[in-house]
């Protein structure tokens, strides 16, 4: 992925809705981040002090939010 800033356009603390909003990310060719996937994984806990965060590149961010708002809880 080319250098630039990355931006939140998702979080969400439901696995279901997280693999979802991944699925659709991945499908469209958007590369993305989860911040804090890994901890939720790791404990099993579907929230800790925080959620995950799906992140894009400022570039995508526009068509990523269009694409997951009907996703958001």
């Amino acid at each position: 992925m080319e250098k630039s800033e990355f931006v939140t356009i998702f979080t969400s603390g439901n696995r279901a809705s997280l693999a979802t909003a991944k699925s659709l990310l991945r499908s469209a060719g958007i590369e993305y981040y989860v911040k804090g996937e890994d901890v939720m994984s790791m404990i099993g806990l579907e929230a800790i002090d925080g959620v995950p965060e799906i992140q894009v590149a400022e570039k995508d961010a526009k068509t990523a939010k269009e694409m997951l708002k009907d996703l958001q809880e």
